[in-house]
């Protein structure tokens, strides 16, 4: 886990939608890889649509999926390429995966495609509202919480402060001027209402050391490879194969306090490649 999901409030988790339960098998997400220490800024969007899903009297959080199916179709029919932004975020705080990284195993990331001659390094957020509103404090909290999932990312190797800069205050390619994200974004933008640092609510004092983070990985049971527990820093990815008894293998995960993940054959081959680095 990248993050502690209780960061914002004792009890308060997001609400995560992977991008399986959107995605068409037809038309996948793809692009190339992020580089994590590349990036040092999260850049709200907006669709500038004056009437999309968002919660409003017959709009229901149901029809979200084919909404982002109709995105993705759009951007490879017109484009040629996958949706650009990382992350949507729904008007209840709902996070759906895009682009982005997996905030639970920091896998699964493609680079930014909706921040032109700023890809490399930015975090794109696309914010699911109607023209110029404001997000909800949902939406925004859950913002915060992606923000804090990049920052602390073990593979940027650094926890410095991200910047957050609305789409339309990038320095733009000349040509291609854009009034994203809209009033309403730029607005909390301008509050730091987007920040990770930004606070409602006193809270206690969260760990800062660049502690490992440990994971125990359940790969497909067709993968014919084995369980694995897994170390990631800053300075990289060391794997423990897990070989013993059903209870020393119980004893180890508890022992270095590991996350249970299951994993798909292709995240559990990105642990190996890393680690092999």
């Amino acid at each position: 886990m990248i993050v502690d999901p209780h960061i914002y409030g004792p009890g308060w988790t997001p609400t995560y939608h992977p991008r399986s339960v959107w995605e068409d098998p037809a038309r996948p997400v793809t692009g190339p890889a992020w580089v994590p220490r590349l990036v040092d800024m999260i850049v709200p969007h907006y669709t500038a649509a004056i009437d999309l899903i968002d919660g409003d009297l017959g709009e229901f959080i149901d029809d979200l999926p084919a909404y982002l199916r109709a995105i993705q179709r759009d951007y490879v029919v017109t484009r040629g390429y996958s949706v650009g932004y990382w992350w949507a975020i729904d008007w209840l705080g709902g996070i759906w995966q895009l682009r982005g990284f997996d905030p639970y195993t920091g896998l699964g990331g493609f680079k930014s495609a909706a921040n032109a001659g700023h890809n490399d390094h930015t975090g794109p957020i696309l914010f699911l509202v109607d023209g110029d509103d404001e997000p909800t404090g949902e939406a925004m909290r859950a913002a915060r919480w992606l923000n804090a999932c990049t920052r602390r990312h073990p593979y940027r190797g650094r926890r410095t402060q991200l910047a957050v800069v609305d789409h339309g205050r990038l320095p733009i390619p000349p040509g291609n001027p854009t009034a994203c994200a809209g009033k309403g974004i730029r607005r909390v933008v301008d509050k730091g209402f987007l920040s990770d640092e930004f606070q409602t609510f006193p809270t206690q004092p969260q760990e800062t050391t660049d502690m490992p983070t440990t994971l125990h990985l359940i790969p497909p049971a067709d993968a014919g490879v084995p369980e694995l527990i897994v170390c990631v820093d800053g300075a990289g990815v060391q794997l423990i194969g897990l070989n013993g008894s059903t209870s020393q293998t119980l004893a180890l995960i508890a022992a270095m306090k590991a996350t249970t993940v299951s994993v798909s054959a292709e995240q559990y081959g990105e642990f190996v490649a890393r680690a092999a680095q």
